[in-house]
């Protein structure tokens, strides 16, 4: 399948935030910065406050990267990355395989608090 590039779209009103409304576009590849994305993509418009679309803008700069590109690869690690739920799950499970109740589990970690603590 053909190489393609990523074009930009940026919404920038010029006045502090962009405003436009969510657009959605399926294309089969492209590429963003170093990185090769195949199946679907969307591009995205979002409405932010003039100081985040500041600090992103800035934060982009200082990474030596676009905008878009930026943005997409926060976001991309932002929803990749896994959530509490995800990495409490195996210690949740060793505690309901455990079998402590809750007042048996508070008073180890209140424990194992102390034994730090005192450790410093």
């Amino acid at each position: 399948m053909p190489e393609r590039q990523s074009r930009g779209n940026c919404c920038h009103s010029g006045k502090g935030g962009s405003s436009s409304p969510l657009l959605a576009r399926a294309r089969p590849f492209r590429r963003i910065g170093g990185l090769r994305a195949f199946g679907f993509s969307m591009t995205l418009s979002v409405t932010l406050p003039p100081e985040i679309e500041a600090k992103l803008r800035e934060r982009a700069a200082k990474n030596g990267q676009p905008l878009e590109v930026y943005a997409s690869k926060i976001l991309q690690e932002a929803i990749t990355a896994p959530t509490i739920d995800e990495l409490l799950a195996p210690v949740r499970k060793q505690v309901a395989e455990s079998g402590m109740s809750e007042d048996e589990l508070m008073a180890l970690g209140q424990e194992l608090l102390k034994k730090v603590r005192d450790e410093r």
